[in-house]
């Protein structure tokens, strides 16, 4: 006997509960998470625009874009704080300035490197060290501290550098002078240590253990605006290196402008408004003007690499830039690659003075020369650090 199977009623789709006010956003959360997008887009436009801006030659579209340069560690850090407080307050808010940062990762290792680890060069290699330093004319800006020493602490970091080749800027004083502390005995070491010291005007020098001539440039200084010298040091038989020691624009500020600014950067002025409104016209057009100067001046220099600098060439000095400025950029072009980039770890400070503290001397090369470490100096006796690089020379098969 058949039993008659009754097909089972379609159950009805459950009924969505309506959403609970419990569960709607509130006011305050909808602003919070619109205040986070707002800043997020507006910090992420900030940071790519300061970070590839290197890329805009000033010359063309404006000294401001060259500027934005400076800005990159202040807008880095802004980005990041807004990620840190998106992550406590609204995790969705970190997207937007996260990508950002994804997206301008390389200025941002350039300028904040990640090489834990350092390189070694293996047994029997041959080693080059080059220092960099802007000596501010051997003037010490802690006299009480060169006195203490006893000697002009400058001029002893140099002589204890064990730096093969020294690149000097600002060296108008040069000799036992006032209070310098510079001795006599100090100069003569100088000399054993260094053979060859080559000056083709007041403001450089060119220090090596090598024989060195001076390449002639025919450059007016005058026109250009800032100082370029060429030198080609004949390391071996098989490899001649050619220097080129530099000093471009500086940002002209006078006395009051580096006040100016040192007070907005405390942030103890009782007129800010006032101060932020003279910060815009009287410093921001000058760092803007100094960033054409630098950017024609690099133009130049490139040309010069192009045409005297030959497959071994080595470019440092005070850029008054940071790293990845139109001028670096324009000078890679030319084949050459930036140091710290590659051996450093974390940003780096090399002018201490007047709170600009920013990373403005830098080290380029090119050939047959592999960078091992950068090394910056910690006595502030000058407005700048040195910068001491080993590079290994590679043996040519």
């Amino acid at each position: 006997m058949s039993r008659e199977i009754t097909p089972a009623k379609p159950q009805a789709p459950a009924r969505r509960k309506p959403e609970s006010r419990k569960d709607r956003p509130g006011v305050w959360k909808l602003f919070v998470r619109g205040v986070f997008i707002v800043l997020g887009l507006i910090c992420s436009v900030i940071l790519l625009a300061c970070g590839y801006s290197g890329y805009i030659n000033p010359t063309v579209h404006g000294g401001y874009w060259g500027a934005l340069g400076l800005a990159f560690p202040f807008a880095l850090a802004a980005t990041l704080l807004l990620i840190i407080f998106a992550l406590i307050f609204w995790r969705r808010g970190a997207i937007i300035p996260a990508l950002a940062m994804l997206a301008c990762w390389g200025p941002i290792l350039d300028y904040c490197p990640l090489h834990v680890l350092g390189r070694t060069a293996p047994e029997g290699s041959r080693i080059l060290r080059v220092m960099t330093y802007n000596v501010c004319s051997f003037e010490d800006q802690h006299p009480e501290q060169n006195e203490a020493s006893g000697r002009n602490r400058t001029l002893s970091t140099i002589l204890n550098s064990g730096a093969d080749i020294v690149c000097l800027q600002e060296t108008e004083t040069f000799v036992p002078w006032g209070n310098n502390l510079i001795k006599p005995q100090d100069m003569q070491r100088l000399s054993e240590i260094y053979p060859y010291i080559l000056r083709t005007d007041v403001h450089m020098m060119l220090l090596s253990k090598y024989p060195t001539e001076s390449v002639r440039l025919n450059l007016n200084r005058k026109k250009f605006g800032a100082d370029c010298d060429a030198f080609r040091v004949h390391i071996d038989e098989d490899m001649d290196l050619t220097v080129f020691n530099l000093h471009l624009q500086s940002l002209g500020l006078n006395k009051d402008d580096k006040e100016l600014y040192k007070g907005l950067a405390q942030g103890n002025t009782d007129e800010l408004r006032n101060e932020i409104s003279l910060f815009k016209t009287e410093l921001l057009s000058k760092v803007a003007a100094a960033c054409v100067s630098r950017a024609g001046q690099a133009d130049t220099i490139a040309q010069f690499v192009d045409r005297f600098g030959g497959p071994n060439v080595l470019v440092c000095g005070d850029f008054n830039d940071v790293s990845d400025c139109y001028a670096i950029r324009r000078l890679r072009r030319t084949g050459l690659r930036e140091v710290y980039p590659e051996v450093g770890f974390g940003p780096i400070i090399t002018f201490n003075a007047d709170y600009f503290y920013f990373g403005i001397d830098h080290v380029l090369y090119k050939g047959d020369l592999r960078p091992l470490s950068l090394t910056k100096g910690t006595i502030p006796s000058s407005d700048h650090y040195p910068l001491t690089v080993e590079f290994e020379i590679k043996r040519k098969k």
